[in-house]
């Protein structure tokens, strides 16, 4: 089954990648037939809760061992990383574990593509960013609407954030150049042994780069997922990839990279999903000629959104395939009226959880009447391009995302 798959793989990498591969023995293995056809495919009925593939992470960049470091380099490493992370995430224990984890795999990645005798050389040299919006040239970014342009500048700012803290502490002294590829490799290949959240990390998390995974496709509804796999005999720990239906021959073997919109897949993987239901775009919403409804019952409508999780009205988040309820009930606390309270007083005794429900019909006027406004305000924001080359058209395909979601709610605000 190994050898099949190895001469389907062949036709896309170099020999000393494929030789890699095979050896030592066991820490590659295939448990089910597959081709490589530009992804895996079953080449038989592969039924549900069966291992497919198990890989070694002997062939693999972790963030718990680092690969290539001498003991002083690793303590310098956790100590400075851990440092880095607090000072980007100091509220956010997830994040912070998972930048933290990220800088580690990228430091051993530059570790191990610099020097032919390391383990994990040929594994290395393979490794190509893929094509995302941060490598965009000037042109496609001045085409982009002012939210999009802003979310690629932040990213970039980022990045350079972080190659700079760490080249000013003397770790390895990557090139801006080259840590920016580095880092988009390792955003793009990396993954969490959380199958069932992928979007979670924890401090149980173990954060893998690992060999042949970001060779199979992704997929919202995916027949396979990743998990840690221990066999305690040889004590050896494997990435398992395994089963969750049954699969028919010719069928592609797809896991879920993660419940992502496509501004997040394109950044991270340089792909986009069509009708993605994972969507969303952050709006403005003016509220400037509305203050004549704030002043009103003000300290009922401040005790009621207090029990809200809004920190922002302002810049409120729409979605794709659902309404945002907590805008809704937001919007239907600002705009209740003197009319509203005489015509129904337990309004003032109302916990937030009841303005799930319209008020009155006025009320849902005044608030349809807003989002429409405001939802018009940002469609036309737009402008149509007609793409000369690959990276303007990721840009339609989030142009087309974004105004998909306006009109959508657009849609039901109308109705």
């Amino acid at each position: 089954m190994l050898d099949r798959l190895l001469v389907g793989l062949g036709s896309k990498f170099k020999q000393q990648y494929i030789k890699w591969l095979k050896v030592p023995q066991g820490y590659l293995r295939v448990l089910q037939q597959l081709d490589y056809r530009d992804s895996f495919v079953a080449a038989q009925t592969i039924l549900p809760n069966n291992q497919i593939m198990l890989i070694s992470t002997e062939k693999c960049l972790t963030n718990v061992e680092l690969v290539g470091c001498s003991p002083g380099r690793v303590e310098e490493i956790n100590s400075l990383t851990q440092k880095l992370a607090t000072k980007y995430y100091p509220k956010q224990l997830d994040q912070q574990i998972q930048i933290q984890g990220l800088l580690k795999i990228i430091l051993q990645l530059f570790v191990q593509r610099q020097d032919s005798t390391q383990l994990l050389y040929p594994y290395a040299q393979i490794l190509k960013p893929p094509m995302t919006p941060l490598n965009w040239s000037q042109e496609t970014l001045q085409m982009a609407p002012p939210r999009i342009q802003s979310f690629i500048e932040s990213q970039k700012n980022f990045i350079e954030s972080v190659h700079q803290d760490l080249y000013q502490n003397n770790i390895y002294g990557i090139q801006d150049k080259e840590f920016h590829e580095l880092f988009q490799i390792v955003r793009n290949n990396i993954i969490c042994l959380n199958p069932e959240q992928p979007k979670h990390f924890d401090q149980q998390s173990l954060l893998v780069m690992c060999p042949l995974i970001s060779l199979i496709e992704h997929s919202f509804d995916p027949n396979c997922y990743l998990d840690g796999y221990y066999l305690s005999f040889e004590n050896m720990s494997y990435v398992e990839v395994s089963s969750n239906k049954q699969i028919l021959p010719g069928e592609k073997i797809t896991i879920n990279y993660g419940n992502l919109p496509n501004i997040d897949l394109v950044l991270r993987h340089g792909f986009m999903v069509p009708s993605n239901p994972y969507n969303q775009l952050k709006i403005f919403l003016d509220f400037e000629n509305e203050f004549e409804h704030a002043g009103k019952f003000l300290q009922l409508k401040q005790k009621l959104i207090k029990q809200s999780q809004i920190s922002d009205i302002e810049y409120t988040q729409l979605y794709s395939n659902k309404i945002n309820q907590q805008l809704l009930q937001y919007l239907r606390i600002y705009f209740l009226s003197e009319d509203d309270i005489s015509s129904n007083p337990q309004i003032q005794t109302y916990k937030w959880e009841q303005f799930e429900d319209p008020i009155s019909s006025d009320n849902e006027t005044k608030v349809k009447q807003f989002m429409i406004k405001n939802l018009k305000v940002a469609l036309q924001e737009y402008n149509t391009i007609q793409p000369k080359n690959a990276e303007q058209s990721q840009l339609q395909q989030l142009i087309a995302d974004e105004i998909q979601i306006l009109q959508n709610n657009l849609r039901f605000f109308q109705q």
